[in-house]
């Protein structure tokens, strides 16, 4: 079944006239949270869909389309639900970890735009499948992370521009040379955060969850931190890469 729970937040968000950072803050969440379900990539968690219909004044079942889907979209959206039910209940200490590791160069293809509104990014992703067959000739260089990501950096973010930095590519070896027509961010040696958990769940909401569970570090997302890709090398075929995990800069309290 396609996404329409996304699209109809979508279309909620734009004819409200707001931001994805905007309604990100009110549910207490990341924008890019936001963005994936716009997308198509995964769905809200069960939990937030109250507080999603509430924000647009409307009942959780216009939320979902109840009213106008078929019996067979009505039996997957039961599925939906049941599957982020029981992933919820799982104990998040199975999908979250944290190591002392690096240093990393990260290179890729990298856009910079404005925090919180990010359907240009999602475009750019899209078309970046060129950027990974570049990077396989690097593979000398390669680490045992080899999954293709996009790291999101915040070195040209400042209260006038906003910008976030998008990097899509792949985590290599600190001394790694780069390709004339590609971009890199160093990532110092220190705490990392990582997440994996199915795509019905937020990993970014997970990982954030379990470091404040933990309470032995503080996940410093503002340093730095990565979205994973599912194996699959994104196509132009492909509408949008699957995020399956997520990286985050850890600091120690």
């Amino acid at each position: 079944m396609k996404n329409k729970i996304g699209e109809k937040i979508k279309i909620l968000r734009k004819k409200a006239n707001i931001t994805q950072e905007k309604l990100a803050d009110y549910l207490g969440i990341t924008f890019q949270s936001i963005s994936r379900w716009e997308s198509g990539i995964c769905y809200p968690d069960l939990e937030l869909l109250p507080e999603i219909a509430n924000y647009f004044k409307i009942t959780t079942d216009e939320l979902l389309g109840v009213g106008s889907i078929n019996k067979q979209e009505k039996e997957t959206i039961s599925l939906i639900k049941g599957e982020t039910a029981m992933e919820n209940n799982k104990s998040s200490t199975e999908k979250v970890n944290v190591i002392y590791d690096g240093p990393y160069r990260f290179i890729g293809k990298a856009i910079y735009a404005r925090a919180g509104e990010s359907d240009g990014i999602c475009i750019f992703a899209m078309n970046q499948h060129w950027v990974f067959k570049e990077l396989d000739n690097l593979k000398e260089y390669a680490t045992e992370d080899i999954h293709n990501a996009a790291l999101i950096t915040w070195d040209k973010y400042d209260d006038k521009n906003k910008l976030m930095g998008y990097i899509i590519g792949r985590f290599f070896q600190a001394n790694t040379p780069v390709p004339e027509n590609l971009d890199y961010y160093d990532i110092p040696e220190g705490y990392i955060a990582r997440c994996f958990c199915d795509i019905e769940l937020d990993p970014i909401k997970t990982l954030k969850d379990e470091i404040n569970q933990q309470g032995e570090y503080n996940a410093a997302t503002w340093i730095w931190s990565a979205e994973i890709y599912a194996d699959q090398i994104p196509t132009p075929n492909i509408k949008a890469p699957v995020i399956i995990g997520f990286y985050s800069a850890c600091e120690k309290k």
